[in-house]
């Protein structure tokens, strides 16, 4: 529901859609991504940037990492599991982000 309430509810989206994408950060991404999907899960297996699987002490564990935190960060993974999972309300909100943060990327 965001830190920010009432009149002052705007500064919510502040940190997604004008600081955030200067350090690579598609808008809602984080929010809805990590949120509903690392908070729900709890790390576990139906998280799709998991590292329980893998032994943080082994650093080729980091090359098995590295591609699964790139499908998340750029929201293919979230996009993939809300589709599968049917949550069409949050699906629509993140690609909504990535649409405009592609877009002026593209242009």
């Amino acid at each position: 529901k965001g830190f920010f309430k009432g009149p002052f509810r705007i500064f919510n989206c502040l940190v997604e859609w004008w600081i955030a994408p200067f350090y690579g950060v598609v808008p809602w991404n984080y929010y809805i991504a990590h949120m509903k999907i690392h908070h729900r899960w709890h790390n576990d297996v139906d998280d799709v940037h998991t590292n329980l699987d893998l032994d943080r002490t082994n650093p080729l564990s980091f090359f098995l990492y590295a591609p699964r935190f790139v499908l998340y960060w750029t929201g293919l993974s979230p996009i993939a599991l809300f589709v599968q999972r049917k949550e069409w309300v949050i699906l629509q909100k993140l690609v909504s982000g990535q649409i405009a943060y592609y877009g002026v990327m593209a242009v």
